[in-house]
């Protein structure tokens, strides 16, 4: 008896060091699965240099990530946002990268939803990114039959940030979603797009192209958009906001170029068509430039700058009944619009409404006291009506703000200008 208690004794001690041994060797297996599940999304999304350090970041920033894997899967959708949210609580426009969202507690849509996207997938959620039309990303969690929409910026769905969407709620068409009238995510911005791992890396080129252009450099702008672009080749954002880097670049052929791809590939975005138009007021393309600003009011019945454009370029043509009426509807729309206010003080002196004109260019400088443009053109309708007194103070202010409209004077102001 004592030999098999012996025995049994050593049996069961081996029996415990075994399942020890495994249950221990099921946990590190674990974890490297784990770590490598969270290095492969990392990887898949572009980050191959950063894939430690954003590890690293987010062990540190979300120690109790590994405590959601337990709960049911709507409870650890909501616990994840939640959570999102109480760590990363500030909206900056530019912040996207996952190294800065977790470093500075701040982010963007797209840096929200790429965190999302990555923390989601480590607990064991079909997370994915997707583009609301115009220029928002989300999230989107597929649960069965139906999906939940994650938005965690303060000012787009309801304040927990979730809505839950079902089948019925769209058509489907390839890789878009139209919703259904009355059940989209926000009445006229009804189009959204998938973004597989490839183009949630062009989404960020996308957004490093926004932050350089954003600083001036248009030119490294144009080469981030163009990266997009090869991997994301129906990316109408980037299209379009290559095309305005290539405007101040001075490239209007190939602007062009890209507004036109960007309508033909998203033939609602106003902006693209917006924009068309202005390099083609500036190729002195007047009539072309006013259908362009027409269809991007067809698309957008508020775009006051829209109506100020298309003024302009009616005005350009003589036409300049259609030239006020837009003017008027700019003001209408936007009454602190000072350029409006200052084009249709211009309509008003071609038209001989020199005091309306005047009224007008002083409601612009009340709007944008640096309006240089405002005072040179009030103080040469004052100067035409006799108050030379106003008119000089008015030229002086405005020299004085722009040195370069003194050689636009009249010579004979010049001279005054000069006593």
């Amino acid at each position: 008896m004592k030999k098999i208690k012996i025995k049994t004794y050593c049996f069961l001690i081996l029996s415990l060091l075994f399942l020890c041994t495994f249950s221990t060797e099921a946990r590190r297996v674990k974890d490297i699965e784990a770590k490598t599940s969270l290095h492969q999304t990392l990887l898949a999304i572009g980050y191959e240099e950063k894939v430690e350090e954003i590890i690293a970041l987010i062990k540190e920033v979300f120690p109790d990530l590994e405590e959601l894997k337990t709960l049911p899967v709507e409870e650890r959708i909501e616990q994840l946002a939640l959570m999102i949210k109480e760590k990363i609580k500030t909206y900056e426009q530019g912040t996207f990268e996952l190294t800065a969202v977790l470093r500075e507690e701040k982010a963007n849509c797209f840096g929200y939803s790429q965190l999302f996207y990555v923390l989601g997938k480590e607990i064991g959620l079909e997370a994915e990114i997707i583009l609301i039309y115009p220029n928002h990303a989300i999230n989107l969690i597929r649960i069965g039959s139906q999906f939940v929409i994650v938005d965690l910026t303060d000012d787009f769905l309801d304040i927990r940030g979730i809505t839950v969407f079902w089948r019925e709620n769209y058509v489907q068409d390839g890789n878009l979603w139209r919703f259904r009238e009355g059940r989209g995510l926000s009445g006229k911005y009804n189009l959204a797009a998938r973004l597989n791992e490839q183009e949630i890396v062009a989404g960020r080129h996308y957004n490093r192209g926004v932050a350089r252009h954003d600083l001036g450099y248009f030119a490294e702008a144009v080469i981030y958009y163009t990266k997009a672009l090869e991997l994301k080749p129906d990316f109408s954002f980037a299209f379009c906001n290559r095309g305005v880097a290539r405007v101040q670049l001075k490239q209007l052929e190939e602007a062009i170029l890209d507004f036109t791809k960007a309508i033909e590939l998203n033939p609602t975005l106003a902006e693209a068509f917006y924009n068309r138009g202005i390099v083609r007021h500036d190729l002195g393309q007047f009539m072309e430039a006013i259908s362009d600003y027409t269809k991007a009011l067809e698309l957008k019945p508020d775009y006051a700058l829209a109506f100020l454009n298309r003024g302009i370029s009616w005005y350009k043509l003589g036409r300049y009944l259609e030239a006020m009426n837009d003017f008027d509807k700019a003001i209408e729309l936007k009454p602190d619009y000072a350029l409006a206010f200052l084009n249709r003080g211009n309509l008003r002196v071609k038209l001989g409404q020199l005091e309306e004109a005047i009224s007008d260019y002083t409601e612009a400088l009340v709007l944008n006291p640096f309006l240089a443009s405002a005072f040179s053109a009030r103080g040469l309708v004052r100067y035409r009506l006799g108050q030379f007194e106003e008119a000089i103070q008015d030229l002086k202010t405005a020299v004085l703000l722009n040195p370069d409209l003194y050689d636009l004077l009249p010579q004979e102001i010049k001279e005054l200008l000069r006593k």
